[in-house]
């Protein structure tokens, strides 16, 4: 290491970015020691031949060169090429791509997200975002785990091998960033470091790495309820919070509706994320831990250009309104407050809240079953006030036929939770053998697979991992299902042949037929997008073995 220091180096052995910069260059491969303590993920060297970047300059030259030509030739038609064409992939953005970086891998990597990021969580306001990233100097830098895990998520949407080879180094960078973002925490950063972590824990669960992600979610909520973000414009707007006993967070006032959105989003995404994979993960979800539910109070979010054109109702300028409690209890809104997150994070109270009531099943008490009554209800009105899954599709988008695959996710995603909310809710009655199969849980396996028919799932590319989870569910169900129309009929055909006749059962329920065909749905569903997560793959893998398993048993 001294030596190589000490050493100079041969004329042109020096890496690009120190012979630009004239710094004095260890000629470390692949990354020298100043481009290592810089953080830079391309240290190029040209003794090896020309880099990228510089062939990238070469056909920019010859393209002016080109031009420079023609100049005058005006009845000519001038015909140019893309000269980053050799450096776009699949689904980058058509129009032609800011400069968010001077590094060509990470810039590449910020358009790919940013093209996408609805789908990944992203709650910031996009343009303003944008703009932040283009300003030279930038007045406010964006915070570098942020930025670090934006480029990692960018991964699941690309297939070249070049930039694949960077998951690794993006994945252990993220987390030392994100290590020292919450030990030297700045205030005026806090939304951004959330970020990151909601962008860490669907990194981690689109992976199958379920109890990584499950550590960033309890750290999102620990920064979100330090923050004081569950109660924006409650009771107890702008006071301290506390988490573990002592960690508090001043935020500074919000500069406007669109900041004040960007902090409700981050809240209710962090509360989707910990509603949804605390039944996943089978552990207690710690937003809705002791009387934290009734604490909630910030409002349902809007849409983003909805805090752009200021239509938050003056009414909850300050409010002191049990947000979920007054969900629960009063009929479904279809006003302002039906924004693609909004009934997101509805739905997720209602698959996390029947999936608690069912925990506590006691069908003798009387308050049980007026509490799984009024939910059973509940959940059946939300999803008549659902919009149609055909409604993800704008007009403009409409006349074109291209479906807003953003939208179309978001509503696959509520429909199913809802479905699922259901089957949880009527699964002990099964388990507590008071009937063969429930009709319920079965129909609404059924509906839930049948929502596959209505898209073309090979156009959704990611969705979220927690589809994996209730299709893995939905598939257990309908199995069950099959074995239990088998069953019956067999008893069916004993009967026949019995003085004592039995039951059917098979009457309610719907035919196997019927049932394998909503099995299809799923599998055909798992196995178009299992290549974008190995957490699908792993459930697809599960679903063969148990279709096998029932082939072999028939």
């Amino acid at each position: 290491m001294a030596s190589s220091s000490s050493a100079p180096l041969e004329r042109g052995k020096a890496c690009l970015r120190c012979r630009r910069r004239k710094m004095r260059c260890d000629g470390t491969k692949p990354i020298c020691g100043q481009c290592s303590r810089a953080e830079e993920t391309e240290c190029e060297y040209t003794d090896g031949g020309p880099t990228p970047s510089q062939l990238l300059e070469r056909n920019v030259a010859d393209l002016e060169a080109r031009i420079r030509e023609l100049e005058g030739r005006t009845t000519d038609t001038i015909t140019l090429h893309d000269p980053h064409s050799t450096y776009r992939v699949w689904g980058t953005p058509t129009q032609a791509p800011q400069r968010y970086s001077d590094n060509p891998t990470e810039h590449r990597l910020l358009c790919i997200f940013l093209d996408r990021s609805p789908t990944l969580g992203f709650i910031f306001n996009k343009s303003r975002f944008v703009r932040r990233l283009t300003s030279r100097p930038s007045v406010s830098p964006v915070s570098p785990a942020l930025l670090i895990l934006m480029q990692l998520l960018a991964l699941f949407f690309c297939d070249d091998p070049q930039l694949k080879a960077h998951e690794p180094q993006l994945l252990s960078r993220g987390l030392q960033a994100l290590s020292s973002a919450m030990t030297n925490i700045e205030p005026t950063k806090m939304i951004e470091v959330l970020q990151a972590e909601i962008l860490m824990a669907f990194y981690f669960f689109n992976k199958d790495r379920k109890l990584e992600g499950g550590y960033h979610i309890t750290a999102a909520v620990s920064i979100a309820v330090a923050c004081n973000l569950h109660k924006i414009r409650g009771s107890q707007q702008g006071g301290p919070a506390t988490v573990g006993g002592g960690t508090r967070y001043h935020l500074p006032p919000p500069a406007d509706d669109v900041e004040e959105g960007e902090r409700i989003a981050s809240f209710w995404a962090v509360y989707c994320l910990d509603r949804c994979w605390s039944v996943a993960l089978k552990s207690q979800s710690v937003l809705s831990h002791g009387d934290m539910t009734s604490q909630i109070e910030t409002p349902w979010p809007l849409d983003s250009i909805g805090y752009e054109q200021g239509l938050y109702p003056q009414a909850l300028m300050h409010r002191n309104v049990p947000t979920i409690k007054h969900f629960l209890d009063s009929p479904i809104s279809t006003g302002w407050d039906r924004s693609s997150l909004a009934i997101r994070a509805q739905a997720s109270t209602l698959f996390e809240t029947a999936t608690g009531l069912a925990s506590q099943w006691d069908p003798t008490a009387h308050a049980f079953q007026a509490k799984f009554l009024a939910l059973d209800n509940r959940i059946e009105h939300f999803k008549r006030s659902l919009p149609g899954l055909s409604q993800g599709v704008s007009l403009t988008q409409a006349q074109q036929g291209r479906p807003d695959i953003n939208t179309l996710r978001c509503l696959l995603s509520c429909h199913t939770l809802a479905h699922c909310a259901t089957v949880q809710l009527h699964t002990p009655i099964i388990q507590h053998g008071n009937e063969p199969t429930n009709s319920r849980t079965l129909s609404a396996a059924i509906a839930a697979a049948n929502l596959l028919r209505e898209v073309d799932v090979n156009t959704l590319g990611i969705v979220d991992p927690i589809l994996g989870v209730l299709w893995s569910t939905i598939c257990q169900v309908l199995i069950r299902g099959i074995v239990t129309v088998r069953r019956v009929r067999v008893r069916s055909a004993y009967s026949g042949r019995s003085a004592t006749p039995v039951p059917n059962v098979a009457a309610h329920l719907p035919g196997e037929m019927m049932i394998t065909s909503a099995l299809d749905c799923v599998q055909m569903a798992l196995e178009a997008l299992s290549g974008t997560s190995p957490l699908l793959e792993r459930e697809l893998a599960n679903l063969r073995q148990a279709r096998s398993d029932l082939q072999t048993n028939n």
